[in-house]
């Protein structure tokens, strides 16, 4: 594989994009984030890659379009444990195939006939209208067609759709106009995924989908200090879910546990102590982490362990069985994976012990 950073800083994280057949970095140059770099990895004759590359970076987020989503699947086997979000737009893992992915007598047609023709053909057909195929020939990849062809007969058929593949992809993104993988057989491939649909052809700009889930973190931790000293007199709904938290917590006797010594409890997204303020005086026999990006930890606690850090990262640095209770409110939203994170909260919670969580998504506010 080929690959190329488009966006390069001294930041610590990193969007990854797997890109489609017959693609080079050039559709991708745009595709950014602030505080992530971007690298763009496509040809997929030879599916070996150095991840050495990412060797520096403490967070992953991989956005895998077409192609690049069985690519991804079948190479990243080494860097699993930095990625904490898999986007998967508009592929899948077998992605010859005539339930779950292109129909094996389209995609031999495309092999037998490519030429530079009907690659520009299909261009057409991947953008879906006269506009949008305009749009990508601006940046339109520049491989040989002979290359292409060598790359499609690479992926099918090959021995790699026997070796196991990389699973836990957060969402599949599905065009519903997609002429390319068609949409229903996409669906069933994805059983089991969260899936979002959108009204689109196979090619969508990959900087909508990292506008829409890969999250600014620097900028919310920037809005959220500029809104501390008058944050807790403003929070009315934040209040409220903190005490159905702890009525919630009562019921199944969490306050009980954190009572008891020894009890190590940790609390994420402490902020300005809204939800630290109830925790406190129950943990007086144990101990209370206090974990936030915030650099300063909130005041009159002066007990608790407070840690300035990226729960969604720390939390997979943990050694496991470490903790009685995991709480938090309102956090996890800031997260580019919160399901992988709660299987890491699992991880590192002691036997029988407890999670309280709670987060806001669109529209929960109104």
């Amino acid at each position: 594989m080929n690959h190329e950073f488009v966006k390069r800083s001294d930041s610590k994280r990193l969007i990854l994009i797997f890109a489609g057949w017959g693609m080079d970095a050039n559709p991708f140059r745009h595709v950014s984030r602030p505080g992530y770099d971007t690298l763009v990895v496509w040809d997929y004759r030879d599916l070996s890659m150095d991840w050495s590359v990412v060797a520096n970076y403490d967070e992953i987020t991989l956005i895998a379009w077409s192609m690049g989503v069985y690519a991804a699947s079948m190479t990243i086997h080494a860097i699993d444990h930095l990625i904490t979000a898999k986007i998967a737009v508009n592929g899948t893992m077998t992605p010859v195939d005539n339930l779950h992915g292109i129909p094996e007598a389209i995609f031999e047609g495309t092999a037998a006939t490519l030429d530079e023709r009907n690659l520009r053909k299909f261009f057409r057909r991947m953008c879906g209208d006269r506009a949008t195929t305009e749009r990508f020939m601006l940046a339109a990849p520049q491989r040989p067609v002979g290359e292409l062809v060598d790359e499609l007969r690479a992926i099918y058929p090959e021995p790699w759709f026997a070796n196991p593949k990389v699973s836990g992809w957060d969402r599949a993104i599905i065009g519903r106009q997609d002429a390319i993988f068609p949409a229903c057989n996409q669906q069933r491939a994805w059983q089991g995924t969260p899936i979002v649909v959108l009204d689109r052809p196979h090619y969508i700009d990959l900087q909508e989908i990292a506008d829409a889930y890969i999250i600014d973190k620097h900028q919310a931790a920037v809005c959220f200090d500029a809104g501390r000293p008058t944050y807790d007199a403003n929070a009315p709904v934040q209040h409220a879910i903190v005490d159905a938290l702890m009525a919630d917590a009562a019921r199944v006797k969490a306050d009980k546990l954190i009572f008891s010594p020894g009890c190590v409890a940790l609390e994420i997204g402490c902020g300005t102590g809204s939800l630290t303020r109830r925790l406190y005086p129950l943990t007086q026999r144990g101990f209370l982490h206090l974990w936030d990006t915030n650099t300063l930890p909130p005041e009159g606690f002066d007990k608790a362990r407070f840690n300035q850090c990226d729960a969604e990262l720390q939390i997979c640095r943990t050694p496991s069985r470490r903790y009685d209770l995991i709480a938090s409110a309102s956090t996890i939203q800031w997260f580019n994976s919160p399901a992988r994170f709660m299987a890491e909260c699992l991880r590192v919670l002691r036997t029988r012990r407890i999670i309280k969580l709670s987060a806001l998504q669109p529209g929960h506010m109104h």
